[in-house]
């Protein structure tokens, strides 16, 4: 089975640009219509991928599955038994992964056509960045855009400043270096936490980080993505994730209490509400 994009653009295959592997996961949950279009939208990448690994989490729909026959010899297929959960998922896939430069994406976002060429440009100019993601487009189950932007803090001071309150990395949108993750470990389990957990324990380690500033993803936010975002589960990965920078100095026990007044707040305010903050106080608009 071959796993190389048939694609060919002389242009850009001439500008010798880094080879990429995409990694995405899919599961039980996961809709047939919104996967297809997330895989055409790498298909169209101006910069052509050299590798597209799926780890498929477990028993999956019929009509996922179809849509994924329909690729087959085009994509990697990575099938595990059992859901093992996000985190595990993609630590799977790292594992077979051929290049150094990973492109995540999700089962039911839309990458925009020119999103990796414009993050492998910036890896090119700032070759000390081994993680990078981008500002994301908030689309509603139609595809629609819902006229919201979460906009990212653009150099690593920033970012390192945002990372005590909020995930100040876009994990649909993020480009990384394999070897980076697999030296502290890859993602560990941590209740809907695993890639902000992820990167502060990479920030513990002294990596760099980036956000190029410009929608390249346009992810989709349900109200189902919503009440994923509230609920006791939810506040105690936030603890963990909290006094874990405590105990490794990564902030004040004054920030500690602030986050987690904020957080206890966030997961436990009804839908509509939250809702209403992530308009008014967590996005711009377009």
């Amino acid at each position: 089975m071959t796993d190389k994009n048939p694609s060919t653009d002389k242009k850009k295959q001439a500008t010798n640009w880094p080879k990429y592997s995409i990694l995405m996961s899919v599961y039980q949950n996961d809709q047939a219509e919104f996967l297809d279009r997330a895989i055409a939208s790498m298909f169209a990448q101006t910069v052509p991928f050299d590798e597209f690994i799926i780890v498929v989490d477990g028993p999956i729909l019929e009509t996922v599955q179809a849509v994924l026959d329909q690729h087959q010899g085009r994509i990697k297929l990575l099938k595990l038994e059992n859901n093992v959960g996000l985190g595990s998922a993609l630590n799977y896939g790292l594992q077979h992964a051929t290049n150094e430069l990973i492109v995540r994406m999700d089962a039911d976002d839309i990458s925009l056509p020119e999103r990796v060429e414009k993050q492998l440009a910036y890896l090119v100019a700032y070759p000390a960045t081994e993680i990078l993601s981008a500002n994301i487009e908030e689309i509603d189950c139609f595809g629609q855009s819902t006229g919201l932007v979460k906009k990212m803090p653009v150099t690593n001071t920033e970012i390192r400043q945002m990372m005590v309150y909020r995930n100040p990395i876009n994990h649909p949108a993020v480009v990384f270096k394999k070897s980076v993750i697999e030296a502290v470990g890859g993602y560990q389990d941590l209740y809907h936490h695993e890639d902000y957990f992820l990167w502060v324990r990479l920030f513990e380690q002294g990596h760099v980080f980036g956000n190029v500033d410009e929608v390249l993803v346009k992810m989709r936010m349900t109200q189902d993505s919503l009440r994923r975002r509230q609920g006791w589960q939810l506040f105690q990965s936030s603890t963990y994730l909290s006094r874990y920078m405590l105990t490794h100095t990564l902030m004040t026990r004054r920030q500690y209490r602030r986050r987690q007044g904020i957080y206890l707040v966030k997961t436990m305010m009804p839908v509509w509400l939250l809702k209403k903050v992530y308009q008014l106080l967590l996005r711009t608009k377009c």
